[in-house]
């Protein structure tokens, strides 16, 4: 499940995201969201429960937009980012 506390600086990101098995229809809500001065949080969130990640994004205040990714494309984008497992 990858979730976005959504802003502008992640333009140049959220464009690559289709790279790695993310909808476009999710990439443009992503890019129609973001405004400009604002920031954005991009959190890839596995093994954890939607409830919990949400409820510690409450102090924050944001508005959060979320996809899924299978197996496959969670691993592509944990190695594009260097991430172990």
């Amino acid at each position: 499940m990858v979730l976005l506390a959504v802003g502008a600086a992640a333009g140049a990101f959220v464009g690559h995201l289709s790279d790695f098995g993310v909808d476009d229809k999710f990439i443009k809500e992503v890019g129609d969201t973001i405004e400009p001065g604002h920031s954005a949080l991009f959190l890839l969130v596995h093994r954890a429960s939607m409830e919990k990640a949400l409820e510690d994004l409450k102090p924050l205040n944001a508005q959060v937009l979320q996809t899924s990714l299978s197996d496959e494309d969670e691993t592509k984008l944990r190695e594009a980012f260097g991430a172990e497992e």
